[in-house]
């Protein structure tokens, strides 16, 4: 991810150890690494990672989602990072009211008044897709959302100008978006 500071932020999955962790590092433009390995989850707390998505922040902060959980259940999560790398929220449930439920396969999206909002599908809830919007502290700004109202997977979101944002998904209907 390009940051407005002229530097870049890279998040991946790392297997090694044995147990899946999502690193978050900052880079120069000509691609060196700066800084140590930061980690926005640790093994302690996921066995199966996916999908570490980012947006970067009003604030030059960057927030990183990523799907994770034990083996047969996944939470969507998130982090905030300092453009540093340095955590200035650690791993975060998106909904942490409600753990017993999946959640998976996310976007992020950063908004013009510096929210973001966290883009999911929830295979137990019949697959549909949802979001929650949080302030750029990482705080819930109300409850999680729905944004089809049927089977839908593989969401992807964008921020429009005027602040709004809008989300496009697979609703496995020959294919169509």
């Amino acid at each position: 991810l390009g940051l407005s500071n002229g530097t870049l932020m890279v998040a991946y999955r790392d297997t090694q150890p044995a147990t899946d962790t999502i690193r978050v590092r900052p880079s120069s433009i000509d691609g060196a690494l700066q800084g140590g390995n930061t980690i926005s989850s640790t093994p302690a707390t996921d066995s199966i990672l996916n999908r570490p998505q980012m947006a970067e922040l009003q604030n030059g902060n960057v927030v990183v989602t990523w799907s994770g959980g034990p083996l047969g259940s996944s939470q969507q999560k998130f982090g905030i990072r300092a453009p540093s790398g340095l955590a200035v929220l650690a791993e975060t449930d998106v909904n942490p009211e409600d753990a017993a439920n999946e959640s998976v396969a996310g976007d992020i999206v950063a908004l013009a008044d510096g929210n973001f909002v966290v883009i999911f599908t929830r295979p137990g809830d019949a697959d549909s897709v949802q979001g929650r919007l949080f302030d750029q502290d990482g705080n819930a700004l109300g409850a999680r959302f729905s944004i089809s109202a049927g089977a839908a997977f593989n969401p992807a979101a964008a921020a429009l100008q005027d602040g709004r944002f809008m989300v496009v998904m697979d609703t496995g209907a020959g294919g169509n978006i």
